[in-house]
């Protein structure tokens, strides 16, 4: 997935000519806090939901802070590129070019969330498996192959560092079926403790498990 298939349909850029009324209507309506301003086909600058608020002129030029080559990408950028520029960037709207660097359109911080997930294999059914593992052994080719030994595939991962051990990894993993009984079984054998799972099991089991491991993850 790239930038250009996830430009918004309701977004748009601002003139020179707008007035800051015009702006704070925008950045409400849309729930966004920077836009860029467009003349020609180029971004000349971007204005912040805050200047807009205490200006008293009836025009935005004179309060717009300068173009800035972080707040823009290519059309071509990949999905995970966008995603980390977002993580570091003070703006919740990135400009697209294509590759006459003419503007093309935008992407929000909130959209684009809500493509990614729309699109990830989180919404496709199966179940989640929580695992605790040391950061040096990590291996998700090792992962894998323990879990497609007993017919199950993961979908999706997602590694978070604990927060108070940074060489340990809380590794979730979402796969394609639901009972995954005898994956949790392989993984713990080979010395990857469970610390969660939404799986379903037999009614006393699954209550009784499922305490056990959230309790094991909150304890992390």
């Amino acid at each position: 997935m790239f930038a250009s298939q996830l430009i918004s349909q309701e977004i748009f850029p601002l003139k020179r000519a707008d007035s800051p009324e015009t702006a704070l209507m925008f950045f409400d309506d849309w729930q966004i806090k920077y836009l860029p301003v467009v003349e020609n086909a180029r971004v000349v600058g971007w204005l912040s939901q805050e200047e807009a608020s205490k200006t008293q002129l009836d025009k935005i030029d004179s309060i717009l802070f300068p173009q800035n080559p972080l707040f823009e990408m290519s059309e071509n950028t990949h999905v995970f590129d966008l995603l980390q520029k977002f993580n570091g960037l003070v703006s919740d709207t990135i400009a697209i070019n294509d590759n006459d660097g003419k503007f093309v359109g935008l992407i929000s911080a909130k959209e684009i969330g809500a493509a990614w997930h729309q699109s990830s294999a989180l919404m496709q059914p199966g179940s989640v498996l929580v695992l605790e593992v040391p950061a040096i052994q990590y291996s998700l080719a090792e992962l894998s192959r323990i879990s497609e030994s007993n017919q199950v595939k993961i979908l999706h991962v997602m590694i978070e560092p604990a927060i108070e051990d940074p060489n340990r990894l809380f590794v979730s993993l979402k796969f394609n079926r639901d009972d995954i009984s005898f994956v949790i079984s392989s993984y713990e054998r080979f010395g990857y403790p469970v610390l969660y799972t939404n799986a379903q099991f037999g009614d006393n089991q699954s209550m009784q498990d499922r305490y056990k491991w959230l309790m094991k993850f909150i304890q992390s």
